[in-house]
C-alpha cells in the first residue's frame, strides 16, 4: 500500500493524512490481535440488512433478479486502501472473452497506477492498460486511471465512448476520483452500467454510485468483513446506494458471467460443439 502526501494538506488539513496514516496501521496490526466487534448493522438500498461478520458467510446476497447481466454494457470499480490485491482477485482471472469495458479508478501515485496496469495486463487474458490520454474503448480490455487525474468518459453521438484524464474536479480530494468516473459513466452508459465499490477509507464513490443509480445502473459494495478498510463500501451502503453486497469471491464470478462465454445459450454452445 502507499501513502500520497499531498502538499496542500499541510497545516489544518493535515489531520485527514494523520487519520488515513492510523487506519492503515491498524489495518496493518490488525491481524496481531483478535478481530475487532463488528460494526453496527447497515442497511443496502434494497432494504435488506447487513451486519458485517468476522469471517465472510456463506451465503450472500445475490444480484437482484432486476440486474440481467446480459444488458450491462461497461463497469466500473472504485477502490483505495488495500484494493490492488484485490483488483488482482476479481480482475486477474478474467478471459480473453471480455465482452464489456471495466474502467478502474485506484487512489494511487502515477508510477503505482502504472504497475498496476501493468500486473493487471500479465495476469488477465482480457488485457489490461493505463489511460494518460485521450482514448477509444474498446469492449474486452480493462482501462486503469493514471494516478494524479481523473479519468472521464465521455460519447460523441453514435460514436465509440472515449476515455480521457483531466484535472477537474480540481476540488477532489483522490486523484483519480471515484465519484468521478462513476458519474461520468453513468451519463455514457445510463442503465447499461455496473458500478463495483471495493475497501477503501472515507466517502469517495458514494456520490458517483447514487448517479449510477439515478440513471438506471447497478452497484455492488464490498463485504465489511473481507475489506481492509471498511469505509467508502460502507458510505455507498450506509446511502441506501447499493443493490447487493458481496465478497471478493462472488465479485470475481459475477465478472465472469460479462465473457462472451457465460452469455452464450445452450443452443449456440451445442451449435459450436457440433
Amino acid at each position: 500500500d502507499v501513502i500520497a502526501k499531498d502538499p496542500a494538506t499541510v497545516g489544518k488539513k493535515d489531520a485527514d493524512f494523520r487519520d488515513e496514516l492510523i487506519s492503515k496501521l491498524r489495518a496493518i496490526g490488525g491481524g496481531r490481535r483478535a478481530a475487532p466487534p463488528s460494526p453496527a448493522a447497515t442497511t443496502a438500498g434494497s432494504g435488506a440488512t447487513v451486519r458485517a461478520a468476522k469471517a465472510p458467510p456463506k451465503d450472500l446476497p445475490k444480484l437482484p433478479s432486476t440486474l440481467d447481466l446480459r444488458t450491462v454494457r461497461a463497469v466500473v470499480i472504485g477502490s483505495s486502501t488495500g484494493g490492488p490485491p484485490i483488483l488482482e482477485d476479481i480482475l486477474g482471472p478474467l478471459p480473453s472473452g471480455l465482452r464489456v469495458p471495466i474502467f478502474v479508478a485506484q487512489h494511487m501515485p502515477p508510477v503505482f497506477t502504472k504497475t498496476l496496469a501493468a500486473r493487471l495486463n500479465q495476469h488477465a487474458a482480457c488485457g489490461a492498460q493505463l489511460v494518460t490520454e485521450r482514448t477509444t474503448i474498446a469492449d474486452n480490455t480493462i482501462y486503469v486511471a493514471e494516478g494524479g487525474w481523473h479519468l472521464h468518459l465521455s460519447r460523441m453521438g453514435q460514436a465509440q465512448p472515449r476515455a480521457e484524464m483531466k484535472h477537474q474536479p480540481e476540488a477532489a480530494v483522490f486523484r483519480p476520483s471515484v465519484d468521478t468516473l462513476f458519474s461520468s459513466a453513468a451519463r455514457v452508459y445510463g442503465d447499461g452500467l455496473l458500478a463495483i465499490q471495493l475497501t477503501g477509507m472515507g466517502e469517495d464513490g458514494a456520490l458517483g454510485a447514487a448517479e449510477v443509480r439515478s440513471a438506471g445502473g447497478k452497484v455492488i459494495a464490498q463485504h465489511p468483513s473481507t475489506c481492509v478498510v471498511y469505509g467508502m463500501p460502507k458510505a455507498v451502503v450506509e446511502s441506501g446506494q447499493a443493490d447487493a453486497i458481496m465478497t471478493p469471491a462472488q465479485i470475481a464470478q459475477t465478472l465472469a458471467q460479462l465473457c462472451v462465454q457465460a452469455v452464450n445459450t445452450p443452443e449456440q454452445t451445442q451449435r459450436r460443439s457440433a
